[in-house]
């Protein structure tokens, strides 16, 4: 598609993320649909998250998609949030609506459609990390029905509280000990891995640390 002085811009904002497939894809969707955009990928240093995102309204952008280390840093940014993004307190996505941003999370939706071979309701479920992925997934696993979620976790997580109060499915929070999660998989029917592990700087990173770990018939998801 021509680039002019029509075309309109939109972009993915982390550090790192130089690898990112979003450019490819998004900007093929543009071709496909017609639509005069082109989309790129910001490594953008911490010091200038807000200046990023102010951008997006002085330059007129359609918005931005945000990865590690920002779905939570930019929500004190936002005009306006998604009632998922104020569960979650994160965002992945931000739109320009007439100069007002709007925050919004597509992180559980998205994940979710992945496991439409898997039984979530009535199951009970593993999720190692707690950051501003894991917290839309987590929704979206309690909302579907599953039985029970346990979390692990370096820090100590306020939001996974609030959700047990706005929740059915019980969410118990722990921290990451080899021996508790070995002990807590024999009875998970999904474990899912939304840490950074795996990801640079630490490409060749494993979370679990042996493979005796996981019972036989135990489903895996990994969203890096």
């Amino acid at each position: 598609m021509e680039i002019n002085g029509y075309t309109k811009l939109a972009a993915v904002v982390a550090n790192p993320i130089k690898h990112s497939l979003s450019p490819f894809i998004h900007n093929l969707a543009f071709d496909h649909v017609g639509e005069n955009g082109v989309y790129l990928a910001f490594e953008t240093p911490e010091a200038d998250l807000g200046s990023v995102i102010e951008s997006i309204k002085t330059l007129d952008m359609y918005g931005v998609n945000l990865s590690m280390p920002y779905k939570e840093a930019a929500v004190p940014y936002m005009d306006e949030l998604s009632e998922v993004a104020k569960l979650t307190g994160a965002i992945n996505t931000i739109v320009n609506r007439d100069g007002k941003l709007f925050g919004t999370s597509t992180d559980g939706a998205g994940f979710f459609k992945s496991l439409k071979h898997f039984k979530v309701k009535g199951s009970a479920i593993t999720v190692i990390g707690a950051g501003g992925a894991a917290s839309a997934i987590i929704i979206s696993l309690a909302l579907a029905g599953a039985k029970e979620i346990v979390v692990y976790n370096r820090s100590d997580k306020p939001f996974i509280k609030e959700l047990n109060e706005k929740l059915d499915c019980p969410i118990t929070l722990k921290k990451i000990d080899q021996e508790s999660i070995k002990e807590d998989l024999k009875d998970t029917y999904l474990l899912v891995n939304t840490t950074s592990v795996g990801m640079a700087p630490h490409p060749e990173g494993c979370i679990i640390e042996s493979a005796d770990m996981l019972p036989d018939g135990l489903k895996v998801a990994d969203i890096i």
